[in-house]
């Protein structure tokens, strides 16, 4: 269980436990580039808004193939992809150095590259921030 999405980046290292969801590449859409705007605060913020129904005592999350389907995730071109997905590529070179390295700094610069991919004001910005 969780209170914000968790999704992982997988080259065929893990077995999916039976209640995960699984992505696979469609057209132009990088995973490492979904896998950033899935683990996004805005996304985390608006699926507890948009799903708040479905939310389990202690506000956990309950997701399913049906609810990430609904995420409404900018369909943009591969070279529009490319900074979110080097800053991927980063995070994963370093976790996989050190699983416990702190890669925040790069979390929040994929999370101001999201919020403008969304045309988010400073307001708007401010308000995701301050959910947490």
């Amino acid at each position: 269980m969780t209170k914000v999405l968790e999704c992982v980046y997988d080259e065929g290292e893990y077995i999916a436990g039976k209640s995960t969801t699984i992505i696979l590449e469609n057209g132009d859409m990088n995973l490492k580039y979904a896998l950033a705007v899935l683990n996004s605060r805005l996304v985390s913020f608006w699926y507890k808004i948009y799903f708040r129904s479905l939310a389990l005592a202690g506000g956990y999350l309950r997701i399913g193939n049906n609810e990430i389907k609904t995420i409404p995730i900018p369909d943009v071109t591969p070279a529009q992809q490319i900074s979110i997905i080097e800053l991927v590529d980063q995070i994963l070179d370093t976790k996989s150095t050190n699983p416990d390295s702190d890669t925040s700094h790069l979390e929040n610069e994929i999370d101001k590259l999201v919020y403008a991919l969304y045309n988010l004001t400073s307001v708007e910005i401010a308000i995701v921030e301050a959910s947490e």
